[in-house]
């Protein structure tokens, strides 16, 4: 049974992964995040200023009835290395959603980033001009046939202890297709270093800061 909540909508790569477990339901949206149809403030792709990170949706589709999987294409457009945390658990907001046309908005409970998998979270080194693709796990209900928008959540570490919380909106997502026969062909970074646990020319403008 889905935990669901109806709001109008106002508003590579070093890879470390944790493990938890996380329970998909539908939260608010953020205010950040303004209808299409009043304001004209979301778009396919924007720029993280802070940390000239360019994100692009690349659309959602179905790999099970209710289980929805939304693609998030993500460039370094500068000369360091950002390391940013996304995450699947209320331990690590904000979480990315994923809003409806009726304004529901539903919480992803899985990621997967680097050819690995989690319900807990994710950190991530952003190569320079290194596309890097972050898939984010819903579960919606299938009579859902469309998605407006993905507000991307994400914590910004600042240094070894410190993070910022923030949230970059998408929109213009579109209809929840079928499941792509093909493989993708995306850079999804280089995993060299990586370290997991046994289990587990757009506009640019500041995320906003929760």
């Amino acid at each position: 049974m889905f935990k669901t909540r109806t709001f109008k909508v106002v508003a590579v790569s070093s890879l470390i992964l944790g493990t938890a477990t996380s329970t998909a339901m539908a939260v608010p949206v953020c205010q950040g995040i303004t209808q299409k149809s009043e304001e004209k403030t979301l778009v396919a792709q924007l720029v993280d200023e802070d940390t000239n990170l360019k994100f692009e949706a690349r659309g959602c589709y179905r790999t099970k009835s209710t289980r929805v999987i939304c693609d998030v294409l993500i460039t370094n457009l500068g000369n360091t290395r950002p390391k940013i945390r996304f995450a699947a658990t209320d331990t690590y907001k904000p979480l990315t959603n994923a809003i409806d046309s009726s304004g529901t908005v539903y919480a992803t409970n899985e990621l997967s980033a680097g050819g690995s998998t989690t319900k807990s979270w994710v950190d991530l080194n952003f190569a320079p001009g290194i596309p890097t693709k972050v898939s984010f796990i819903f579960e919606i209900p299938v009579q859902v046939k469309e998605l407006t928008a993905l507000d991307v959540g994400y914590l910004q570490w600042i240094n070894s202890s410190q993070t910022i919380p923030k949230q970059i909106a998408l929109s213009k997502i579109g209809t929840i297709g079928a499941k792509p026969n093909a493989v993708s062909t995306v850079n999804r970074g280089n995993n060299s270093n990586c370290t997991c646990p046994p289990s587990s020319t757009p506009p640019r403008r500041k995320a906003q800061i929760k």
